[in-house]
């Protein structure tokens, strides 16, 4: 009863549904943050090992006798062709993770931050969603 109005069984189902499917798009929400995190994590690690062997090369190349040594030693030359093929497979990495360098990556880091603040706001609306729907699921179970 709804202010001495019957309410409709279909009317209570179609709201049960809403709040279901709610629920579900709010889930979908939180699996995006932490999709995004995970993602940015990954890609934290990679621009690291990149920014470390990109310094070792740069060192080697601008080092005049450094760059010397890799002309006439072997060992020299390997670790130099080591640090920069390890340098563009991070780089690979980075980029299969959607980051280009250390200022894309701060700035996908602020926008997760900025979603990261919205968390208890949707876990407050799932919660909201949810209170009731117990109640709507014993009224459709009795009416059947």
């Amino acid at each position: 009863m709804n202010g001495n109005k019957v309410v409709p069984l279909e009317t209570i189902q179609k709201t049960l549904n809403n709040r279901k499917e709610e629920i579900q798009r709010l889930h979908g929400e939180l699996d995006r943050v932490n999709q995004h995190r995970s993602r940015l994590q990954r890609a934290e690690g990679y621009l690291n090992h990149y920014e470390n062997q990109h310094t070792m090369v740069e060192k080697m190349e601008n080092n005049p006798f450094l760059k010397g040594k890799i002309r006439v030693s072997k060992s020299v030359s390997q670790e130099y062709e080591q640090a920069m093929t390890k340098r563009d497979h991070y780089q690979d990495l980075m980029k299969n993770e959607g980051v280009s360098g250390r200022a894309a990556f701060i700035a996908q880091a602020k926008t997760l931050g900025r979603m990261e603040a919205q968390i208890p706001k949707v876990e407050r609306q799932i919660q909201s969603q949810e209170n009731g729907m117990g109640l709507l699921e014993g009224i459709i179970k009795g009416i059947e």
